[in-house]
């Protein structure tokens, strides 16, 4: 994650900053990755992170207790 983080911070590479946040979440540091999706969203307006935030979204509200368990669907990226 950190390597993709840095990535991102350096280049500014869609991909990278996807599956920064991808990892968070999968990390299970879901607010994070909310943010972190939150800004490759507003920044690159791609229906993958899109969708990936509304996934993390869901989890977090899932977290919360006030919705049924998503499912896990994600998608990562290569770098290169």
């Amino acid at each position: 994650q950190e390597l993709f983080a840095r990535v991102y911070a350096e280049e500014g590479l869609y991909q990278a900053g996807y599956n920064s946040a991808i990892l968070l979440y999968l990390n299970r540091d879901f607010e994070k990755a909310f943010e972190e999706m939150k800004i490759i969203e507003e920044k690159f307006h791609t229906k993958e992170a899109e969708k990936a935030l509304e996934r993390i979204q869901k989890e977090i509200e899932y977290q919360q207790g006030s919705v049924q368990e998503p499912d896990p669907e994600v998608q990562v990226y290569s770098v290169g």
